[in-house]
């Protein structure tokens, strides 16, 4: 590998899910990708021996409604080298993803100014003369 394992969503389309990874020329090299229903492969081509690295990448689509797990493997002559996991969390269709009130957030940004007005309201009680 000459680069990190890229494996996140597509800039241009939230709803397409990429893998992406630089290796060696060697053609033992597959990239999979599952999740879902789907599965695709790529591998190195045989005729990239002039160039030190290749880039290995599958695109999937991410089925509404289906959240779960996808998987990212690459493989070297059948052992595996490397794998990442990505976690979908996308809503029904039609539905809305709610997230939970951070209310302890809230509570403590009003705690800062009151007890800042506190002490000095305790400040000046003491030092009034």
């Amino acid at each position: 590998m000459h680069d990190s394992m890229f494996f996140n969503t597509t800039v241009d389309d939230d709803s397409q899910l990429r893998c992406a990874v630089n290796v060696s020329s060697d053609p033992g090299f597959v990239l999979s990708v599952y999740g879902g229903l789907n599965k695709t492969l790529d591998s190195v081509p045989g005729d990239q021996c002039s160039r030190p690295y290749v880039q290995l990448s599958r695109t999937i689509p991410l089925k509404n409604g289906q959240g779960g797990q996808y998987q990212c493997q690459l493989h070297l002559n059948g052992t595996l080298v490397h794998t990442k996991i990505f976690h979908s969390n996308l809503p029904e269709p039609g539905g809305e993803v709610t997230h939970p009130q951070p209310w302890f957030l809230y509570a403590t940004l009003l705690l800062i100014p009151v007890t800042v007005l506190l002490a000095l309201l305790t400040a000046m009680l003491l030092f009034r003369c």
